[in-house]
């Protein structure tokens, strides 16, 4: 809904609200199949889950003219996402209890639950000026995130039980400032420089109940909870410069040096050391992730129809975050820094319009080289896990009269690792449609992965995470779809 008042004026406001059920199996486990093919694409995974999802986005903008040069656009708005396990069983045929390797496992997690709300209000100020543009802005984002882990693992026919209870509550309240100016020297020299501080406030706490049988006698460890909590804040800084130049009507250069950061989530700032009544819960002590990115880059039209873009990057981070583990596995999440990684690489893109634009073609290519340089201290030449080597797209667009237009997309994925270093082989998929727009109301209907190719949506060799990890999920086959939308 959008609301105006004299051209100048407007006021939004956006719902969207989804509630699901989904019945689906865990992903399958290199403990069934080890080596899987295309056969095995519709193999369910050993289990059943059984989840609720409710889903709420709102917000409510306000955009105006102050004046001729100037614009204020505010935006508040609430997301929540929350989602429960009704019935959720994983088997597991093998799993390490109490140092004996048992058959025929089982971990149920019925009752565990995932709750994230956000709520947050942003502003920001434009201002034009003779020599170019000013933007002045603020951000309060507050977000709370809920997790329970209700877990009861059975093995060795029932004489081993082990019940683990892992609620937790994390809160993070950040709030930005940033300013951004662009100054035109010349028609041809122009000079782009920023600034952004954050100050993140954290509030958690945790609690790990623990209580295991481990004979048909019920001899086992007494039932023990541990809790934890911390209370700690963060200040962070980003800066950008970009000198652009340009040297003809259509064609533009520039170098860019940004120093950005990343801030942590709230459940990486406490681990679980131990197990039982001997476990305890500390600060991680993540440090500051920061990183410095250099690029030059250049677009430019050859006439009226062909449009180029090149740019080559370079991203040193120190200090860059993992995770290592699943808050649903039995042994928790490990967190840490990787000293030092590099990203390095380059974006090719193109686009091209003939016969008046009946017919639209685009390509594009990413090269990136990203590697663990440092870790713990010493030298270290590993690759960054799930980070592909290259990326590629050849798109096409042919208008049918006024109404109808076919479409093919094809992308190319390069090369990958997984966390233990495992090689996740490139593929590439082809998608065709057809388009259809008959006023508001537009259709759009074709074949996803026409060839059928074999890749995997998610992939982990870990054999140490049997649970949450050690298991793969095929890419979706060939398949046929029909969208709709109608705009009013």
């Amino acid at each position: 809904m959008i609301l105006q008042g004299g051209g100048e004026h407007s006021v939004s406001f956006d719902v969207d609200y989804f509630n699901g059920i989904i019945r689906t199996s865990p992903n399958n486990s290199f403990m069934d199949i080890k080596n899987p093919s295309k056969d095995d694409r519709k193999t369910p995974g050993n289990g059943s889950l059984h989840n609720t999802q409710q889903r709420l986005d709102v917000s409510l903008g306000y955009k105006g003219e102050l004046s001729e040069n100037s614009k204020l656009d505010i935006k508040a708005f609430y997301h929540l996402n929350h989602i429960n396990y009704v019935d959720s069983l994983t088997r597991l045929s093998s799993f390490r209890a109490m140092g004996n390797q048992a058959s025929y496992a089982s971990a149920d997690q019925s009752g565990s639950l995932f709750d994230d709300q956000k709520a947050g209000i942003t502003a920001k100020y434009d201002l034009k000026h003779t020599n170019g543009l000013f933007i002045l802005g603020v951000e309060s984002i507050w977000n709370r995130g809920k997790r329970t882990m209700d877990q009861m693992i059975n093995a060795m026919g029932g004489s081993y039980k082990h019940r683990i209870l892992v609620p937790f509550v994390g809160t993070k309240w950040s709030n930005a400032l940033y300013a951004l100016e662009k100054y035109d020297f010349s028609k041809s020299f122009s000079l782009t420089g920023g600034a952004r501080y954050e100050y993140a406030y954290y509030d958690i706490d945790v609690s790990y109940f623990n209580d295991m049988t481990r004979d048909n006698n019920g001899n086992g460890m007494s039932p023990s909870t541990n809790r934890g909590s911390l209370t700690d804040s963060l200040h962070n800084y980003a800066l950008e410069l970009t000198p652009s130049y340009r040297y003809s009507d259509s064609g533009n250069m520039y170098a860019k040096y940004e120093k950005g950061y990343f801030s942590p989530s709230p459940n990486s700032m406490l681990r679980r050391n131990g197990s039982g009544s001997k476990a305890s819960y500390t600060a991680t002590n993540l440090k500051q992730e920061t990183y410095d990115t250099f690029e030059l880059g250049l677009k430019d039209f050859l006439g009226d129809s062909i449009m180029l873009s090149a740019s080559a990057f370079y991203t040193l981070t120190h200090n860059e975050f993992y995770t290592q583990g699943n808050a649903h596995s039995i042994g928790g999440v490990t967190y840490g820094n990787y000293d030092k990684t590099q990203r390095a690489g380059l974006e090719l893109f193109a686009e091209q319009y003939l016969f008046g634009g009946g017919l639209s073609l685009s390509e594009s290519f990413t090269y990136i080289d990203a590697r663990i340089l440092q870790n713990n201290g010493a030298s270290a030449n590993l690759k960054i896990p799930y980070v592909s080597n290259y990326k590629g797209t050849i798109g096409a667009n042919l208008a049918l009269g006024r109404i109808f237009s076919l479409w093919s997309q094809n992308t190319f994925f390069g090369t990958s690792y997984d966390i233990t270093q495992e090689k996740i082989k490139p593929y590439s998929l082809t998608d065709i449609g057809l388009n259809a727009k008959f006023g508001d109301l537009s259709l759009s209907a074709g074949v996803r992965n026409v060839f059928d190719t074999f890749y995997y949506s998610y992939y982990n060799h870990d054999s140490k995470d049997q649970i949450a990890g050690y298991a793969f999920l095929i890419g979706q086959g060939r398949s046929a779809f029909i969208e709709g939308r109608y705009t009013f």
